[in-house]
């Protein structure tokens, strides 16, 4: 890790200056080594070209400046995992360069469960999940039961395998796919809360994955214009980051859940 630093220390990479920016953010946790923060929807997850300000990162390297804790090793602004710009919810954030490379780890190797409530456009009909199979993934998963009792509890979980890749009619999309060789392995667990309320599991963590999976099922994320037509991306969509679960540094697991 010690060398891993030293050569980051070294590079240079414009993205890395983010620029600090005073803007009130919703602080869920915080330690010395990571920050859990609730994301509103229409925030960028970091800076990219011809977007230096206005993200999620500008406000968090902003607020640890403020406190003089912001690490300037940090890759963009202590990212670890991203939602989508139209996505709310849970987030962490890495406070220092050695937490965020363990935290990246920990998404890298699919040892984070990351639980979505979604809102659809439609209800998607009974028979669609009557084809697909019935599993617990969470089963056997330690420190989560009286989260997940919370959400509903370990049944009715319904596995969706396929592949997800750029959908040729529209580039900004994704394509959810039943076979698994048709683009990158994509592995969903839904579980129907109502006729159109679902929560979602992603095991693997492939781009859209969520809003491509839905909208194979027979009904896209309610508001999400990107897979109902070829406009522009909503800025707002119905779909939220309720529950993230994780092994942080110097720590066990940590989970964090959002009410209501």
């Amino acid at each position: 890790i010690e060398r891993v630093l030293d050569t980051f220390a070294n590079q240079k990479d414009p993205l890395r200056e983010i620029v600090p920016q005073d803007e009130e953010l919703e602080v869920v946790d915080e330690s010395e080594d990571w920050l859990v923060v609730n994301k509103p929807k229409g925030v960028v997850m970091h800076p990219g070209v011809g977007n230096m300000e206005g993200t999620l990162a500008n406000y968090v390297v902003g607020y640890l400046g403020r406190k003089g804790e912001y690490d300037p090793y940090l890759k963009r602004g202590g990212v670890v995992h991203r939602l989508d710009k139209g996505v709310s919810g849970l987030v962490i954030f890495a406070k220092n360069r050695k937490a965020q490379l363990w935290l990246k780890d920990q998404f890298e190797g699919r040892r984070v469960v990351k639980i979505y409530k979604a809102v659809t456009e439609v209800e998607i009909p009974h028979e669609v999940f009557q084809s697909l199979p019935k599993e617990d993934p969470l089963e056997g998963a330690k420190g989560l039961d009286s989260a997940l009792k919370e959400l509903g509890g370990h049944a009715g979980w319904y596995r969706v395998e396929g592949g997800i890749k750029r959908d040729p009619a529209n580039r900004m999309r994704m394509r959810f796919f039943a076979r698994s060789d048709s683009g990158k392995s994509s592995i969903s667990y839904i579980k129907p809360l109502g006729a159109r309320e679902f929560l979602v599991w992603i095991k693997t963590g492939r781009m859209h994955q969520i809003r491509a999976t839905l909208k194979y099922l027979g009904s896209p994320v309610a508001g999400d214009t990107l897979y109902t037509s070829v406009g522009t991306v909503a800025d707002k969509i119905s779909l939220e980051s309720v529950l993230l679960s994780l092994v942080v540094p110097n720590s066990d697991r940590k989970t964090w859940r959002l009410v209501g």
